[in-house]
């Protein structure tokens, strides 16, 4: 093998202990906690392996390499990226599951505003013909508000708010 090469090599070896090592990290795991992971799967690691890892010193086999990216929640080839390259998929990472996290707070609004609403009408058709005056004129009150909060009305109003942070 030519010393270029080598030097690639070598390169690669810390690209992949740095990646190991900041997936551990962001899982919140000592290199005991992940040893302790891996001889759960079979194989022997110990806290020194995982060290020798991180410094390039030491290679893993395929299967190895398997466990430990569905240990750290990566894929495989995320271990292999330059740093700042894994930093930046990582912030990207990050985008989506806050976009996934929204939008998933955004569908159970969504669902409670409908249940919400459908209560409303219900309670609406129930009462709207009551004997009692306050009661009709409650639901008067519950109907104009049924007109005005809809999902529709509610979607607008977010985009409003974001359009225009300083009113909200």
């Amino acid at each position: 093998m030519t010393a270029g090469g080598e030097r690639h090599r070598d390169e690669q070896a810390q690209w992949f202990g740095e990646n190991i090592r900041q997936n551990r990290e962001r899982k919140k795991m000592s290199q005991g906690d992940l040893a302790r992971e891996m001889t759960a799967q079979g194989w022997p690691w110990h806290q020194s392996t995982v060290y020798k890892i991180e410094h390039g010193t030491r290679r893993t086999e395929a299967f190895e390499l398997h466990d430990l990216s569905r240990i750290l929640g990566v894929p495989i080839a995320h271990l292999f990226w330059p740093p700042a390259e894994v930093n930046e998929a990582a912030m990207i990472d990050r985008d989506i599951a806050l976009l996934r996290r929204a939008w998933e707070e955004a569908a159970q609004a969504a669902e409670r505003l409908l249940r919400n609403r459908a209560a409303a009408e219900r309670s609406v058709d129930r009462s709207q013909d009551s004997e009692y005056e306050r009661v009709r004129q409650v639901c008067g009150e519950l109907a104009a508000e049924l007109d005005e909060l809809t999902l529709d009305s509610a979607v607008d109003a977010g985009i409003e708010r974001y359009e225009n942070p300083e009113g909200s």
